[in-house]
């Protein structure tokens, strides 16, 4: 019976999040593949195409994941095939199909693209592409491998950082082609120039993709939001280590048939580590992050001691933080302050789903604009 209510609790709760219920669909079946039919949901600003795109896939990854491990040693494998990724390409309403440049938003762990598209009851104003729709900018969003509607290979340990790394640079690549918007709206649009923009764990994945290729990026810039560079990387971990769990032990219902390197985070006072001071965010916000929150790879986690400033890449980067970002400890130490280029006050990890979010979208279209003159 407890079972049969945790189903139908999974589902009002996705039903009354209609554009986010193919991603908790996703999750609720653990991992099956489900593709999505190429559709589209308009909201005031954006008109935003949805559906899976093949993305292929020809990296390196460690024969044993576990060890974190640099990835420039020889114990590696060849990983080579093709991911389903669920995205969603969203236009200014009435936008005209000349090329264009075109932001794309990664994700972190334990969350899927719904992350910078909250379309939740009051907090529509939290979706920072609602907000780049209202002032002309397109977007392509996607669940990362692992995550919501995209790929769940049947073992973790195919859920490495370059994986997600070589992910972001072709989904990056697809765009200026016109393929993805052929995919997903059945017309092509070549788009000129691509900022990738992270939250967390989706800053670092572009990171190593930049790191991965160098001046051959298809990056014209980088935003990475939640995301420090600080000497030791083990600052970030010592804030998450206790805060993800296998997922199959957290919901069986939902991740049941998922190996234990699928992690997700086991109650929502677990998830208040990526909240600020109470009056720093909507006291409803934390219940959305639990309702919705998704599963992730541990390893891609074990491997961020790989990361590094990409020094071949050509574009320019910007790191945001939240002074209240409690994964990045201490954030008020002078050292850091003046290694990171925008720390901004009163925010925490989640920086999209704090009231300060309204004065950090502005900010991240004013870089992106910069890196796409």
């Amino acid at each position: 019976m407890d079972g049969h209510l945790n189903s139908l609790r999974t589902l009002c709760q996705c039903i009354r999040m209609l554009p986010i219920f193919f991603v908790c669909l996703a999750t609720a079946v653990a991992g099956a593949s489900l593709v999505a039919p190429r559709a589209a949901v308009t909201t005031n600003t954006c008109s935003c195409s949805f559906g899976q795109i093949g993305v292929d896939v020809d990296v390196n990854i460690a024969v044993d994941s576990s060890n974190g491990k640099l990835l420039n040693s020889t114990t590696l494998r060849r990983q080579k095939q093709t991911f389903q990724i669920f995205g969603q390409l969203c236009q200014p309403v009435d936008s005209p199909l000349k090329p264009a440049p075109v932001q794309v938003l990664v994700h972190g762990q334990t969350y899927t693209s719904q992350y910078w598209n909250v379309q939740w009851n009051g907090f529509q104003n939290y979706s920072y592409v609602d907000f780049s729709c209202s002032q002309g900018i397109i977007s392509f969003v996607y669940d990362n491998i692992c995550a919501g509607l995209s790929s769940h290979p049947a073992t973790s340990k195919d859920c490495q950082l370059p994986t997600a790394a070589a992910v972001a640079s072709s989904v990056a690549r697809k765009l200026k082609d016109g393929s993805v918007a052929r995919a997903l709206t059945g017309t092509t649009r070549l788009f000129t120039k691509v900022v990738g923009i992270g939250h967390s764990l989706g800053s670092l994945t572009l990171n190593f993709a930049a790191v991965q290729d160098g001046i051959l990026s298809p990056f014209a810039g980088l935003i990475l939001t939640s995301n420090a560079h600080v000497a030791n990387s083990t600052s970030l971990l010592a804030g998450l280590a206790t805060t993800f769990t296998p997922a199959a032990s957290v919901n069986p219902t939902r991740w049941g048939n998922l190996d234990s390197g699928y992690i997700s985070g086991p109650s929502e006072e677990s998830r208040l580590i990526f909240y600020g001071t109470p009056d720093t965010f909507n006291p409803s916000i934390p219940q959305l992050d639990f309702m919705t929150e998704d599963v992730g790879s541990i390893w891609i986690g074990d491997q961020l001691a790989n990361i590094n400033t990409p020094v071949t890449f050509r574009g320019p980067i910007t790191t945001i933080i939240g002074a209240l970002d409690a994964t990045l400890r201490p954030c008020d130490q002078p050292t850091l302050q003046a290694r990171e280029k925008v720390i901004i006050p009163k925010v925490g990890h989640d920086i999209d789903l704090h009231f300060g979010a309204a004065n950090v979208f502005p900010m991240m279209l004013d870089l992106f604009n910069a890196a796409t003159k």
